[in-house]
């Protein structure tokens, strides 16, 4: 510290000031001060300390309860084990029931080898380039697998005029080209046989559709079969109502009911 001489204006250090008793009294008393200053805090520090530390003592504890929860576990853990058994039990008994069309690979322009990652990659680019005569073509063959009978000329010949007649209504642009197929099959198996439910594992398997998800396009497409707007264009029809293509136009299909979907 540095104090400044008011005579003379020079500057001398505190250390080098001479003892007088004024100022030895003032040094005394500045070091008595920031003492008692220090020991206040610690004084006042010590009882806020005391103070709760008998707050804490005279507060009643509290015991921890740990619940018994083996009564509430074990029947969530059963039901878990349930669920995954029953989803285990019916994922093998759809691959069961689901037909391997590819299994057939004598045929090279089949190209069963690489068909399901062809037919990957076309679902992928729907969109733009596939249009549903690509996927007509592998519905057909998953259909014709899952009947018990030999594959019918009917039911291709059918199915191919109910997915023609898609492309004279602007309605069916907001359906994917794989939806449109996978309803014209759906509808011309309903159209030629109603004795059994259009609908299986091995088509479901290939098209990747529930019969749930085609229920809007099935209607529609029904719509079109029977000729509800009263369309002008006829060419399609009058095309297929020809005896090389078995008269197929002339055919109309019942009510779809609910439980088909």
């Amino acid at each position: 510290m540095k104090e400044e001489n008011a005579v003379s204006g020079i500057t001398i250090p505190l250390h080098a000031r001479p003892l007088t008793r004024a100022y030895s009294k003032m040094i005394t008393s500045s070091e008595v001060d920031a003492t008692t200053q220090s020991l206040g805090h610690v004084a006042r520090a010590n009882t806020k300390r005391a103070a709760l530390d008998e707050k804490k003592a005279s507060a009643p504890k509290k015991l921890a309860v740990l619940k018994d929860i083996t009564n509430e576990i074990s029947p969530k853990l059963e039901n878990i084990k349930q669920i995954e058994k029953v989803d285990a039990v019916s994922t093998v008994a759809n691959i069961l029931k689901v037909i391997d069309i590819d299994s057939n690979e004598k045929d090279p322009l089949l190209c069963s080898l690489y068909a399901p990652e062809i037919y990957h990659n076309l679902r992928v680019a729907e969109i733009y380039t596939p249009t549903p005569k690509t996927f007509l073509r592998r519905f057909l063959r998953a259909a014709h697998a899952s009947d018990l009978e030999k594959p019918s000329v009917e039911m291709e010949f059918l199915a191919n005029y109910l997915m023609e007649l898609t492309l004279i209504d602007y309605e069916f642009l907001k359906f994917l080209p794989s939806v449109i197929a996978a309803s014209a099959v759906f509808l011309a198996k309903w159209t030629l046989n109603q004795s059994s439910h259009p609908w299986n594992p091995t088509l479901e398997h290939y098209t990747t559709f529930k019969a749930s998800d085609l229920k809007a396009s099935v209607h529609a497409l029904q719509d079109l079969q029977l000729n509800i707007k009263g369309c002008s264009l006829a060419s399609i029809r009058m095309k297929y109502k020809q005896e090389k293509f078995k008269s197929l136009a002339v055919l109309s299909s019942p009510e779809l009911p609910d439980r088909l979907f």
